[in-house]
């Protein structure tokens, strides 16, 4: 029988604006999962990261170390902008429409 494992890992716990708890963790790309309360969000931290890690031994891929954040994260607004999507090409004006006498196509 093979001995358990332990890990580390830095997980954060983002207040959602819904309600409950957005769980992130900066190690495991791609790990978001989420929760109604703390305790709830902390119990299915901890699922999602078993099964991630999991998953990364049945792929036969190693098991990153943790990410240390800073102690002070700057925190800012970001305003970015994007320009508007080109407008399609127009089309070149069509000749008026003629009106055609066919009096005139019928006489000799």
């Amino acid at each position: 029988m093979r001995a358990r494992e332990e890990f580390n890992f830095t997980v954060l716990f983002e207040p959602a604006e819904e309600g409950g708890y957005v769980v992130k963790c900066p190690a495991l790309p791609g790990l978001v999962t989420e929760g109604d309360t703390l305790e709830k969000a902390h119990a299915v931290a901890g699922d999602a990261i078993r099964a991630y890690l999991e998953s990364l031994r049945k792929d036969g891929l190693p098991v990153p170390g943790d990410k240390k954040l800073r102690l002070d994260p700057v925190k800012e607004i970001s305003h970015p902008s994007i320009r508007p999507p080109p407008l399609p090409p127009s089309e070149p004006p069509s000749a008026p429409a003629r009106e055609c006498d066919a009096r005139r196509l019928s006489e000799p």
